[in-house]
């Protein structure tokens, strides 16, 4: 006796492609871009938007970066917005200070990623550093 409720095989086939391609298929970064330019020995520091409460931080991606022995990134923290009281899982910013050691042109890619997961970044800033002499 067959069953009325029963669904074609390929019903199922398909909603596990789907839920899987949802999973695996690499999504586009949204990127932006900066230019900054520096003296020898000057510093600047750069904020992105972030909240770690969704797993996601920024982080300086040295394979996509350029020249970055002409400068120093260093990581100065995340800070929350400014409110009159703190909210749990508000965005805030990551600061990162660039100092210039060297005359050139150097470019820091910044990626916002969950550092557990083995996919494209969810955003791509690159930091364009144009540095003169003193």
């Amino acid at each position: 006796m067959k069953s009325r409720h029963r669904r074609p095989w390929f019903a199922g086939v398909l909603f596990v492609a789907a839920i899987m391609a949802a999973f695996v298929a690499p999504a586009r970064a949204e990127e932006t871009s900066d230019t900054i330019r520096l003296v020898v020995g000057a510093a600047r520091t750069i904020e992105l938007v972030e909240n770690p409460s969704t797993g996601y931080g920024w982080r300086l991606n040295e394979s996509m970066s350029r020249n970055l022995a002409l400068v120093s990134v260093n990581d100065a923290g995340f800070v929350p917005r400014p409110t009159d009281r703190p909210l749990m899982g508000a965005p805030g910013v990551r600061r990162y200070r660039i100092t210039a050691r060297g005359p050139g042109t150097a470019v820091a890619v910044f990626d916002y990623v969950r550092p557990w997961e083995r996919v494209a970044p969810a955003r791509r800033h690159t930091l364009t550093i144009e540095i003169g002499g003193r």
